[in-house]
């Protein structure tokens, strides 16, 4: 009886069970928090042992570039608003350049391009 009544205590006073993959967790952004000039805090991903492998998704990838390249090909209106996002991202320092062969050696994952937020879309 006592089990089931204390899921319904109002006592918060329980003991605070940390795993060991909070405690590594925690030292890991001890260790690796960094303030930038801006004061924006800059933090690791969380991944638990290292970087997560990720399925090559080229096919996929090409297929959304396709389609956002014949949109922006026939709308330049659209073509020129996609151009001002994308430089205003690459100047804040929001997207950078890909580099020229990849990098990884547990494969390569393509991130998908987008379209222009609805909201910054007066175009198409």
């Amino acid at each position: 009886m006592l089990v089931l009544e204390s899921d319904f205590a109002l006592d918060s006073s329980h003991d605070v069970k940390v795993s060991q993959e909070d405690v590594t967790f925690l030292q890991i952004l001890r260790e690796n928090v960094v303030q930038q000039t801006d004061n924006h805090l800059e933090m690791p991903l969380p991944f638990m042992d290292g970087r997560p492998v990720l399925p090559n998704n080229k096919g996929a990838a090409m297929v959304r570039l396709s389609h956002l390249k014949r949109k922006l090909t026939r709308y330049k209106d659209y073509y020129e608003k996609y151009k001002q996002v994308m430089s205003e991202m690459i100047e804040r320092g929001d997207a950078e350049a890909a580099p020229e062969s990849p990098t990884s050696v547990n494969g390569t994952y393509h991130i998908m391009t987008f379209s222009i937020p609805k909201s910054q879309d007066n175009c198409a």
